[in-house]
């Protein structure tokens, strides 16, 4: 889930802490680097933010947040000139008291009120590290705290240095992202974990990217077009093989984990079951270009990316034609 705000110039990116692991449960969703510029949307001149469902948990029915409180840190009173605060104007802090906000969906569902137990559970999960990394899982989740827009952090030692491989949520422009973001993490890994005391050194990389092509053959219902069901198969394939909002739930990849044709099967099974999926065969390409058997990837930092996908028709063979092609044996018997 990502959050934006409504500007003069169009819809301008937040920093997200999503406290509800993608509105799982209950929680807090913290927003930072806001401009708090007024802008008019349906009708309404004020400061709008809107949150989008990249996983397509909203888009399935299944979870609608219900918005209980809309709080602010620390807000502009009163601004000089024109509706924004400008470098210079005191922004006083907000004492008590909430900002109204209005959810434009209907709220229905959502998640069962949380026990104590259930919720000191989900803590220790969360954070075990206590400020310091000592283990590859606490450097894994300091990673992940200090810097909301990496997703994954892997973390293996290679001889006389820790190798950190990091996946970006914005997967578009991951190399863009992961740039700015390399040195940042090195200088956490070297300010906040042990790595100094013992004389290594840090390496922070991209995961390998393997573009998955598939070639599928369909069969399609009666009075079915198959260019809008080969198209909607493409859809699937593009969402199921994105590395962050792919999967079965929408939570991307592990790293170093490439789906299974079985698996690919099963979701389109599962998305579009008025297709009967007939076979299914996945190509490769290494990240240096050299074409390589979709069996063959052993590669501890692979990560799939969806790549160009070739979907063919299967027709219905009548008893006639399966005779004449041999299906039929002279005594009728499959």
């Amino acid at each position: 889930m990502t959050a934006w705000e409504s500007t003069p110039e169009g819809l301008h990116p937040l920093m997200l802490e999503d406290g509800t692991d993608g509105l799982r449960h209950s929680g807090l969703l913290r927003l930072t680097d806001m401009r708090f510029t007024q802008t008019e949307q349906f009708g309404q001149n004020g400061w709008w933010i809107c949150f989008r469902d990249e996983n397509g948990v909203l888009s399935r029915g299944k979870v609608f947040p219900l918005l209980s409180g809309l709080y602010a840190g620390a807000v502009c009173l009163q601004a000089i000139s024109e509706d924004t605060c400008v470098c210079g104007e005191s922004a006083l802090p907000f004492q008590g008291g909430a900002i109204s906000g209005v959810i434009l969906t209907n709220s229905f569902g959502g998640a069962p009120l949380e026990s104590d137990d259930e919720i000191l559970s989900r803590a220790r999960l969360r954070r075990h590290h206590l400020g310091r990394g000592v283990s590859a899982s606490d450097m894994a989740q300091l990673i992940r705290e200090r810097f909301h827009d990496v997703l994954q952090a892997h973390i293996v030692r290679e001889e006389n240095r820790i190798a950190v491989t990091v996946l970006m949520r914005d997967a578009h422009q991951h190399s863009a992202a992961f740039s700015r973001r390399k040195e940042d993490i090195v200088h956490l890994l070297m300010t906040k974990t042990v790595i100094p005391t013992l004389g290594l050194a840090v390496e922070v990389r991209e995961p390998n990217f393997y573009p998955i092509s598939a070639m599928i053959w369909i069969r399609t219902a009666p009075n079915c077009d198959f260019q809008t069901d080969s198209e909607a198969v493409r859809c699937a394939l593009t969402q199921f093989l994105n590395p962050v909002t792919g999967g079965f739930q929408g939570n991307g990849w592990r790293i170093g984990k490439l789906p299974e044709s079985m698996e690919l099967q099963n979701y389109l099974r599962n998305c579009l079951p008025s297709l009967k999926v007939m076979k299914i065969l996945l190509t490769t390409v290494t990240p240096q270009g050299a074409e390589l058997d979709y069996a063959q990837v052993r590669d501890p930092l692979a990560l799939p990316v969806s790549g160009n996908h070739t979907i063919r028709a299967v027709k219905e063979i009548s008893c006639d034609d399966r005779h004449q092609l041999g299906y039929l044996t002279p005594t009728g018997s499959i």
